[in-house]
């Protein structure tokens, strides 16, 4: 009896410290292309997206890791960190050829 007590007091001392420490998360938001209408990051599936510097022009651009086909699509950002700018994407190519991460 006493062995499930301390395993449920610690269980609770875990969740209470990952819930004290947790980070506030903002709301989700939609992401619209400069034309006004919404990106689209293709078929079903789950989409990584990081918002990084990826050509070196010091402006964050959006980076969107297809789950389906394992492509990477770069979104550059014509405008400003604060104040993101997608006119179109190009798919992430390495050595002349569309790179991709196989499923498991």
């Amino acid at each position: 009896m006493k062995r499930t007590s301390l395993t449920v007091a610690a269980l609770l001392l875990v969740a209470a410290t990952a819930t004290a420490q947790s980070p506030q998360l903002a709301d989700p938001f939609q992401v619209k292309m400069a034309d006004g209408s919404p990106l689209e990051v293709g078929e079903i599936g789950h989409s990584a997206p990081v918002y990084a510097d990826f050509d070196g022009d010091e402006i964050p651009d959006l980076i969107v890791g297809e789950f389906k086909h394992g492509a990477c699509r770069i979104y550059k950002n014509y405008g400003t960190a604060h104040n993101p700018v997608f006119k179109d994407f190009k798919f992430f190519v390495a050595g002349g050829k569309q790179a991709t991460i196989p499923p498991d």
